[in-house]
């Protein structure tokens, strides 16, 4: 019996839609895709460099802003022989409460130029700075050698600021007798004395480091309530051999400060 399959369209449909993906799905396969050519880097072109030319100087050169900063006092300061605190009183003429660091500094300096102290070093400290005097020889009592004996020995008076190494060899090599040298340390903190007093070779660089004048930076500064002035007294004894510094002084620090006559001054 010979049987007979009839296709019905819907039928024949179908087929040619199957063969029509498979045609597609082969020559996807085949086909080969040229990927585009990536574009070439371009470097950049160096663009040439510019002439610096360097501008000529204006007048003098202008100071650094270190060339101001004072040297640091040792700290805490040597031992002493001794000491007194300054009456705060002394200090604030005007009664303002906005007083600077150049107005304290220039009612100082003003007491020990009447008192004959010609010469003094700057230092910078915690807070503040101190003032050191030149070195000075004195009696047993605390009273300056009268006349230029007071500076020096069988010289005129030498300006440690114009010949220092003369000036340490009147001081160590010079008669026996007794030496001074006075610290006025401005700071608003409270502070110790270090375990031992200063060496000769610490003495002898007082003077050539420090400013020989306060700076007008530092001068400019807030002088608070908190503030003091603390004088610190190095009182040497000259023998034929060496000098010594005398712990304790054989005077008060308020002494030494009534007779060489600052106390006076100041307190007026």
């Amino acid at each position: 019996m010979e049987v007979k399959m009839n296709s019905s369209p819907a039928l024949r449909g179908m087929c040619f839609r199957l063969f029509l993906l498979f045609m597609i799905t082969v020559g996807a396969g085949c086909a080969k895709t040229e990927a585009p050519a990536p574009e070439a880097y371009q470097l950049p072109e160096a663009s040439p460099a510019a002439e610096q030319t360097p501008e000529a100087p204006q007048g003098p050169q202008a100071p650094s802003k270190t060339a101001n900063v004072m040297p640091n006092f040792e700290w805490p300061p040597p031992e002493a022989s001794a000491e007194e605190v300054i009456p705060d009183v002394f200090l604030r003429k005007s009664g303002k409460d906005s007083v600077l660091f150049r107005d304290v500094d220039h009612i100082l300096t003003s007491a020990l130029d009447r008192c004959g102290y010609s010469d003094c070093s700057y230092y910078a400290v915690p807070g503040g700075f101190a003032v050191v005097t030149r070195i000075e020889q004195i009696n047993s009592d605390g009273t300056p050698k009268p006349g230029d004996s007071r500076w020096s020995v069988k010289t005129p008076p030498i300006s440690p600021f114009s010949d220092f190494p003369q000036y340490l060899k009147v001081l160590f090599k010079g008669n026996p007798g007794y030496y001074r040298v006075i610290v006025f340390i401005f700071t608003p903190y409270g502070f110790t004395q270090g375990a031992k007093g200063p060496s000769r070779e610490v003495v002898e660089g007082w003077f050539s480091g420090g400013f020989n004048v306060l700076p007008e930076e530092a001068g400019a500064l807030l002088y608070t309530k908190a503030h003091r002035c603390t004088a610190l007294i190095y009182e040497f004894k000259k023998t034929a051999k060496q000098a010594t510094l005398i712990i304790p002084g054989s005077i008060t620090g308020k002494a030494h400060l009534e007779r060489s006559r600052l106390w006076s001054v100041l307190q007026r």
